[in-house]
């Protein structure tokens, strides 16, 4: 069961970020896109926009946005980051690009 679950969290994060054309997010907010070949997050922290590579260095999880604890988030196994891409916990070992 919860190997199925993470690859339901692999294919719907894929999926989503190779959308183009969200904005740029709301304050306090954050998105993940393409942006060319890359994957892109970018949030929108006291009055400054953050970008970091959208996807987890664990195990290429596409990151998402936790508005609560303003951090990156990887739903595949519990990774976070900070706005500037710092790990905060989990099991990756290195920030984001």
């Amino acid at each position: 069961m919860a190997q199925q679950k993470v690859g339901w969290h692999m294919t719907r994060g894929w999926a989503q970020a190779l959308v183009d054309g969200q904005g740029d997010p709301e304050p306090g907010q954050g998105v993940v896109r393409r942006e060319g070949a890359k994957v892109v997050a970018t949030a929108n922290v006291d009055g400054r926009l953050c970008s970091v590579s959208g996807i987890c260095p664990h195990l290429g999880g596409i990151l998402t946005w936790n508005a609560a604890e303003q951090s990156w988030d990887c739903p595949l196994h519990g990774s976070r980051f900070d706005t500037d891409g710092q790990v905060l916990e989990g099991f990756a070992t290195r920030g984001l690009a």
